[in-house]
């Protein structure tokens, strides 16, 4: 060994020197103060420079590397006591080096220093024992064994071990060299390097771990996660995907094999169906061309049947993962909830239906009988008949009473119970019905009275009707479940803060009844229920009063409270919103001014001939341009010949129902099997004109379908003239604000009741089915004197009789108009009963001249 150390001290460098320039990859040394004094021929070309130009020259100046994103150059090392270098280090991703041309360089390189004296105190002429004396002593003979190798076989040599640094802890180097030869061939010395990979094969060990901790997540976890490589065709077109990993959740879902599957491409795939392949291979796609995650809520495979959900995205470019779920059981049990509660809902309607049904059959001869007890009362009879009549009679208006609350129950199970608020007299209201009480009370003795406490207005705004029924229910249950003492109401008000017109309205009845047992609260509000069987026996009744109570309230948005305590009374208590006014009849639409629509172009699509008067004459007495088509075909017709501001549509009518004509002229068309005709709008010029449905069953649920018709909205018949005005205030307003702020009517009164009788004339006179002719002239007559009189309280006496008389004859649109009438004598609106009037006479007189012309 001292002979060859010898020999390699006295022989020329150029040996090393070239054989460091025939090596791959780029290497240049320096001394301790950091100036280069080596860099072979692939070092020169990264540098792009000459070793003139950068032997002796600082190697933090030669070679100058960045990283991506910063501007600091890279720091290589850190240098310890006696500036000595202590610490190795490799390049960071994306660094990179900046040639003196600008270009850059990206490098991937391990600065070290290197193994000597300077470093771990190893010298060059004790290379051998002194580098041994660092070792281990597994690695020692070990050591020799592989150099005894390479010198036999004359090989490279290339090993690993653990070298003891000066900070006292080892370190992993990787030695390599192979033996050098002279020009003769013969044996001339080792040449080689150690380099220090201690950090490398530390991190190497890191992600080993970690990617063992990772995979078996993967592997374990409940989700199945499969994972794809998109394969490209030569246009770097997606044509389809290889699945490269799965978990075990993916063979248990799908039930297949990982050996089975792995390596095959997605249209390969047995499980699954081809459309559910080529499905999957387009959300790849997707994710690939969106760069966005896509999620399946709930997809049911074919083959497999069951349902699955799953999330699809891209985590690196080229590559696709899908993770899926089991949702079978948990669909499964939604879809029989869903069948369960369609189920439900279908009894119910049927229920509530056959209900409504019954009523209105039981009720309809029961009006009979009331009236025939009436006029059996009138004829003179004995004591004891009078008394049975008067029995019959009570017997009657109880079932009458039960029938009601069934029906009301019904309608608002069935979503068919509507709110209609006006003003009217709080006061008044409560008197009346306390009133109709009074009797009752007095017979079983009870002091029955009424409280009012801080009234803020006598007149409200609400629904008069269902609040009369609400305190009838309440105040009937007072009395019936009272034997002795009293039953009072307490009237009063509260203000809404922030809002001048609005209030509180609260009632609250109060007994010295048997009152109610604690446990038994829970009962009180639920449908055909009473506390005790034998109440029912002892009190009677159906146990749906407290329930129509509360959805009333509820309705109105208001609600019910209440305190009771056995065998001292109860206290029920209710509460609701109302609108405050100082004018008796005014409802929240007669706050609307009075407006003209002059030169508005409006079509009228309705069938029958009576309202196609009424509302056109309605319409053109505020100034609008009426035009009226018959049925679904004419409204098409005349939607392509003229461009209309507004279109009023009826529902049911002949050929074709205002549905299907307001899909066509919203572009889309109709076959029609009666006439054999396709139907389509040939242009579109009323395509977003506002569609107005006139309908008279706009119930919960039609909005819907006339909206999906391409409608903008409804009015429910009969119409009202405010309602109308409301309407066309809301569609037509911008335009008439372009034109003027105010324009006289297009027609007067005069002009109306002329025109009504002329048009009038043409529609068939109803017949009179018994009913006296002569007594719906009288009827009109004093309906007028009345009107002169303003005697509005006699006049709805008369016009609810003249209503009779023209259901008896068929009259329906008639009947209508005057039941109109007696909305507005109610509401005071003297103006529009004075227009009403006028109507009902003109059309009256015009049938009966035609009466007497065939005749």
């Amino acid at each position: 060994m001292d002979e060859m150390r010898l020999h390699l001290k006295n022989k020329d460098k150029a040996w090393l020197v070239s054989t460091l320039n025939s090596a791959g990859d780029a290497i240049m040394t320096c001394e301790l103060d950091n100036r280069l004094d080596f860099a072979n021929t692939e070092a020169l070309k990264i540098l792009g420079r000459r070793l003139s130009d950068v032997l002796g020259k600082p190697l933090n100046d030669v070679l100058r590397l960045y990283r991506d994103g910063q501007q600091e150059p890279i720091q290589f090392w850190e240098y310890g006591e006696n500036n000595q270098v202590t610490t190795a280090v490799g390049l960071p991703r994306r660094s990179y080096y900046l040639r003196p041309d600008g270009h850059k360089s990206y490098l991937s390189a391990h600065l070290s220093p290197l193994p000597f004296k300077a470093f771990m105190n190893i010298a060059r002429e004790s290379f051998l024992e002194d580098i041994q004396s660092h070792m281990k002593k597994a690695d020692q003979t070990r050591f020799i064994d592989i150099l005894k190798d390479s010198l036999e076989e004359q090989s490279n040599f290339n090993m690993e071990l653990e070298l003891l640094a000066p900070n006292n802890t080892y370190r992993t180097f990787r030695g390599m060299g192979r033996p050098f030869y002279d020009k003769n061939r013969e044996y001339a010395g080792m040449i080689g390097m150690f380099l220090d990979i201690h950090d490398e094969r530390f991190a190497e060990e890191l992600f080993i771990k970690s990617q063992k901790k990772y995979y078996s997540l993967f592997k374990y976890m409940d989700s199945s996660i499969s994972y794809f490589k998109a394969l490209y065709d030569e246009g770097r077109n997606l044509v389809d995907a290889e699945l490269v990993e799965m978990n075990l959740a993916t063979e248990r879902l799908f039930g297949i094999k990982r050996d089975e599957v792995i390596g095959h491409k997605l249209s390969e795939m047995g499980f699954l169906e081809t459309e559910e392949s080529q499905g999957l291979f387009n959300r790849f796609q997707e994710v690939f061309s969106c760069g966005e995650n896509i999620q399946l809520e709930e997809y049911y495979m074919i083959r497999l049947k069951k349902w699955v959900e799953a999330s699809i995205y891209s985590p690196e470019a080229g590559y696709i993962a899908v993770l899926s779920s089991d949702i079978d059981s948990k669909k499964k049990t939604e879809i029989k909830l869903k069948q369960a509660i369609a189920r439900s809902e279908e009894a119910n309607r049927a229920k509530s239906e056959f209900l409504a049904n019954m009523s209105h059959e039981i009720r309809t001869p029961l009006n009979g009988i009331v009236g025939m007890i009436d006029l059996t009362a009138l004829e003179p009879l004995t004591e004891e008949q009078q008394d049975n009549l008067r029995t019959a009679k009570v017997c009657v208006s109880s079932l009458i009473g039960i029938i009601n609350d069934i029906l009301d129950f019904a309608k608002m199970e069935a979503g068919k119970l509507m709110i209609n608020p006006m003003s009217f007299n709080l006061m008044d209201l409560i008197e009346s019905t306390v009133k109709a009480h009074k009797k009752h009370a007095l017979e079983k003795g009870l002091d029955l009275s009424v409280d009012y406490r801080s009234i803020i207005s006598n007149f409200v705004i609400g629904d008069s009707m269902r609040l009369k029924q609400i305190i009838n229910n309440l105040l009937s249950n007072a009395i019936k479940f009272t034997n002795t003492g009293s039953v009072k109401i307490i009237v009063s008000q509260e203000p809404v803060p922030e809002k001048n017109y609005e209030i509180i309205q609260k009632i609250a009845i109060t007994d010295t009844g048997i009152g109610i047992d604690v446990k038994d609260y829970s009962m009180l509000f639920k449908s055909f229920t009473q506390i005790d069987g034998s109440y029912t026996r002892e009190y009677g009744g159906t146990g749906l009063g407290l329930v129509i109570t509360k959805q009333l309230l509820e309705m109105m948005g208001g609600g019910v409270t209440f305190s009771s305590q056995l065998g001292v009374g109860s206290t029920f208590s209710v509460f609701l919103p109302m609108l405050v006014t100082k004018k008796p009849g005014q409802t929240a639409m007669d706050t609307r001014d009075d407006s003209s629509f002059s030169e508005c172009q409006i079509l009228l699509v309705e069938d029958d001939p009576v309202n196609q008067i009424v509302v056109a004459k309605l319409l053109k007495s505020m100034g609008a341009v009426v035009d009226v088509a018959e049925n679904g075909v004419a409204g098409i017709d005349a939607a392509t010949q003229k461009k209309y501001d507004l279109i009023l549509m009826d529902i049911q009518m002949p050929k074709m129902d205002g549905l299907e004509a307001s899909r066509i002229i919203r572009g889309g068309q109709h076959y029609n099997p009666s006439d054999g005709y396709l139907y389509k709008q040939e242009n579109h010029l009323n395509q977003k004109t506002p569609i107005i449905a006139l309908t008279a069953f706009a119930l919960k649920g039609d909005e819907a379908s006339f909206k999906a018709s391409g409608m903008d909205g409804y009015l429910s018949k009969p119409v009202d003239r405010f309602e109308m005005q409301s309407l066309l205030k809301k569609y037509l307003d911008n335009k008439q604000q372009a034109k003027n702020q105010f324009v006289p009517l297009a027609t007067n009164r005069f002009d109306v009741h002329v025109q009504l009788m002329s048009e009038a004339a043409l529609i068939k006179p109803p017949k009179p089915n018994g009913q006296d002719p002569n007594a719906v002239t009288q009827k009109i007559d004093q309906l007028q004197q009345l009107l002169d009189q303003e005697n509005l309280e006699l006049m709805e006496v008369i016009a609810h009789q003249l209503k009779g008389i023209f259901e008896g004859m068929n009259a329906e649109e008639l009947k209508n108009l005057v039941f109109k009438m007696e909305l507005a004598i109610r509401k005071s609106r003297i103006e529009a009963v004075s227009e009403y009037l006028e109507q009902i006479a003109a059309i009256w007189y015009a049938q009966k001249a035609g009466a007497a012309r065939e005749n």
